[in-house]
């Protein structure tokens, strides 16, 4: 991820930083619920 380690406006780190923990955090719901799903 070199774009977020380079120097930006606010905003658009701000905004980068969001989309990616929102990401990560799609990702770990997804596996989470595929595991439920398997245990079913």
């Amino acid at each position: 991820m070199w774009s977020i380690s380079m120097p930006m406006p606010g905003s658009v780190g701000q905004a980068i930083a969001i989309g990616a923990s929102s990401g990560l955090l799609t990702v770990v719901l997804a596996s989470a619920t595929a595991e439920a799903l398997d245990e079913l």
